[in-house]
C-alpha cells in the first residue's frame, strides 16, 4: 500500500547520533539534516568566478556542516549558519571526526580533497583544446 502525503510528512526520519566528545568535556548530538539543508551546504562547497567557472569553497566546511547537524536533547539546532566561524575556531582534529560522522549520517560522500581536486577539473583547460596541430 503506496504511502499517503500525511504518512510522509508525519513520519520521523530524522536520525540522531550521540558522539562523545571528550576534547569538549561531554557528548554532541548530531541530527540529520532535511534536504533543503542538505542541498544549501553542498552548493556552500563553491562559488562561481567572474569568468563562470566554478571554484572550490572549502574553507570552514566542516564548521559548516556541523552546524547545521549539532542539536540539543530536544533536537533543536544548537548554532546558527553565522556561527560556523567561531565553530570553526574549535580543535581541527576534532571537528573533522564530527564533520566525518555528520557526512556518514548525512549520506553525504564529501571528501574535502575530492572535492578541490573535482572542482579544480572543471576550470583546468582540455590538453586538446590547446591543440595547435590540424
Amino acid at each position: 500500500m503506496a504511502l499517503s502525503k500525511d504518512q510522509i510528512f508525519g513520519a520521523s526520519d530524522r536520525k540522531v547520533e550521540v558522539v562523545p566528545v571528550p576534547e569538549w568535556g561531554g557528548d554532541v548530538i548530531l541530527k540529520t539534516i532535511s534536504g533543503t539543508d542538505r542541498d544549501a551546504f553542498e552548493d556552500s562547497l563553491s562559488t562561481v568566478d567572474e569568468d563562470g567557472n566554478y571554484q572550490p569553497n572549502i574553507l570552514n566546511a566542516d564548521a559548516r556542516l556541523l552546524v547545521k547537524c549539532i542539536v540539543d536533547e530536544d533536537g533543536n539546532r544548537v548554532f546558527s549558519d553565522g556561527d560556523a566561524d567561531s565553530l570553526g575556531s574549535k580543535s581541527a582534529p576534532v571537528l573533522a571526526r564530527l564533520a566525518r560522522k555528520a557526512r556518514e549520517l548525512n549520506s553525504i560522500g564529501l571528501d574535502v580533497k575530492a572535492a578541490v581536486d573535482e572542482a579544480g577539473k572543471d576550470s583546468e583547460p582540455d590538453p586538446a583544446e590547446d591543440s595547435t596541430s590540424d
